[in-house]
């Protein structure tokens, strides 16, 4: 499904947040481990993108680019370098590479996605312009590492995503930021004056 975080005048802003499930094992007998975004998801997320600049330019908005959460990583994953974070385990992504982020490049609606799985893991990493981030291991039922704080990613969206930074809270008795970064700057100044921002679920 998709969602968007708005403006509440005309003429303001519109950051895109698309959610797509990504399974969990391959049903395919030739294909084992991990299942995988399948094209006609793909397909849905470009078709959904064409819709949502489409409207935003009616509405003479500006579509700034939006995030993408889904759990278990793309093979790109384990290609990027790993910053704003550390790499503790493997990256247990699919098999087979189905394209999505040849997909997200070609729809230029999604400047991040976001993933959980691998639970020490909680780096973000750049692909071609697109930052691959990690939610960090945030649930008590799951397996962890000895001496590594459960932690949570925060996304701070600055002038409705011109500009992008990203930190960790760790679930210590101080909650301590961990990991300060900025994935993108392309503009500067806050919030326009009086706006508020409203989320949008389709």
């Amino acid at each position: 499904y998709t969602a968007a975080v708005q403006g509440d005048k005309g003429g303001g802003k519109t950051v895109p947040l698309f959610f797509l499930d990504s399974g969990d094992y391959s049903s395919f007998e030739s294909v084992g481990g991990y299942d995988w975004i399948r094209s006609d998801q793909i397909t849905w997320l470009k078709e959904k993108s064409r819709v949502l600049r489409a409207e935003t330019e009616k509405e003479k908005e500006d579509l700034m680019k939006g995030f993408l959460f889904f759990h278990i990583p793309v093979p790109e994953y384990k290609e990027v370098k790993p910053e704003a974070g550390e790499r503790g385990e493997g990256v247990c992504s699919a098999e087979v590479n189905s394209g999505l982020v040849a997909g997200l490049l070609e729809a230029d609606t999604v400047g991040v996605t976001v993933v959980g799985h691998d639970h020490v893991n909680d780096y973000c990493g750049d692909s071609h312009g697109l930052k691959l981030c990690y939610g960090g291991g945030v649930g008590y039922k799951t397996y962890g590492k000895v001496g590594w704080p459960r932690r949570v990613r925060v996304f701070d969206l600055s002038d409705f995503g011109a500009s992008l930074s990203t930190f960790k809270i760790l679930d210590t008795p101080e909650m301590p930021e961990e990991g300060h970064a900025t994935l993108w700057t392309k503009g500067k100044g806050a919030e326009k004056e009086g706006e508020t921002l409203d989320l949008v679920v389709d």
